[in-house]
């Protein structure tokens, strides 16, 4: 086993540098599948006893050590069993999805915006390659050159180092990788899902549903500074429980409570806006979530619905996994299984009294 020459590259069209600094020392193995079949040449072509004969034997996932928290390794042993150097040139990163894992996708939903005044084969090799940002990531490739070159009989251990782009939130991948070697050959991995850096946890069910709470509480805090604001304009107060104002444009121009500042509650703390932000004051306006927010909460239960889906699908989807994985897919899977729960307790028009 040789490498075939002394430089390392990576065309993956991104900019995006990984955090940190890289490390070559190896953590704990967390997921390894060893491959029975062999692969010999490309779709189109067969070998012959003479030819290279190509084994992807194991793919091993790991997490590199700290204070290295901005990549994960792919660990890859292969085996020539033919009569030919292999000369491996190119590697292709297929994404077929990805998510930033995260509870702010799940909860502080608010009706408005507020502006704030080990191995016994050594490793010969490791490539980088940062992996794009998740809203880049679906159906993207990207290519990383590879100088390796496997003799007759013998076997090779490299290293492909997935950088991994900021925020701080566990991003989940779903992808797999093809091997390019001689002339126009392939072998291609299983689908891997990887989620790093680890620790990122989901909303539970409950928060989802007190955030929803939250929502309609200060849904109410804004009707009801805006009916103290239209009687003192002498104007009647909007009918929100039989024809509610569908937009802003249904409403006077210059209303404070709903494009001005925070309504002060004259000191009711019960239901205020100290109560479901923080604190009055700051300047603000309502979001079109305000005008139907029945409408609004279904919306909301129906995106957290989805997006607890497309992680459920990318575990799912792999066949090599993170070893947080289980924990990640139960979480995802009870926010799943609560939704309809929440939708019949949560999706109601306001009541008159405003309970």
């Amino acid at each position: 086993m040789t490498r075939s020459d002394g430089g390392d590259h990576a065309d993956n069209g991104e900019q995006i540098p990984a955090r940190g600094v890289h490390y070559e020392v190896v953590a704990e193995t967390v997921s390894t599948v060893i491959m029975a079949n062999s692969v010999t040449g490309g779709i189109h072509h067969h070998s012959d006893r003479g030819d290279s004969h190509l084994e992807l034997s194991a793919v091993t996932l790991a997490n590199t050590d700290p204070p290295d928290a901005s990549s994960v390794m792919l660990d890859l042993k292969l085996r020539n069993t033919g009569g030919q150097p292999a000369i491996l040139h190119r590697a292709t990163v297929h994404i077929h999805d990805a998510v930033a894992l995260s509870s702010y996708a799940m909860v502080g939903f608010m009706p408005f915006e507020v502006w704030w005044a080990r191995g016994v084969l050594q490793v010969s090799h490791t490539y980088d390659i940062n992996l794009p940002l998740p809203r880049h990531a679906a159906g993207s490739r990207h290519n990383l050159d590879l100088s390796q070159a496997i003799e007759p009989a013998g076997t090779d251990r490299f290293r492909i180092r997935l950088g991994i782009p900021g925020p701080l939130d566990t991003i989940l991948y779903l992808l797999h990788f093809d091997i390019h070697f001689n002339k126009d050959r392939t072998i291609t991995s299983p689908a891997i899902a990887i989620a790093h850096p680890p620790g990122s946890t989901l909303a539970t069910p409950d928060a989802i549903r007190a955030d929803l709470q939250r929502f309609r509480r200060a849904v109410r805090v804004v009707r009801d500074a805006v009916d103290r604001e239209m009687t003192a304009r002498g104007l009647p107060a909007p009918d929100w429980d039989n024809h509610p104002p569908a937009s802003r444009a249904e409403l006077p121009p210059k209303l404070r409570s709903v494009d001005g500042v925070l309504p002060n509650a004259d000191g009711v703390r019960a239901g205020s806006l100290d109560e479901v932000f923080g604190e009055d004051g700051r300047t603000y306006s309502v979001y079109d979530e305000f005008w139907n927010p029945d409408n609004s909460v279904a919306q909301r239960l129906a995106d957290i619905h989805a997006y607890c889906n497309r992680i459920v699908n990318i575990i799912n989807g792999a066949s090599i996994r993170h070893d947080s994985m289980p924990q990640i897919l139960t979480q995802a899977q009870t926010v799943l299984d609560q939704i309809p729960v929440l939708r019949a307790d949560l999706v109601r028009p306001e009541n008159g009294d405003h309970n």
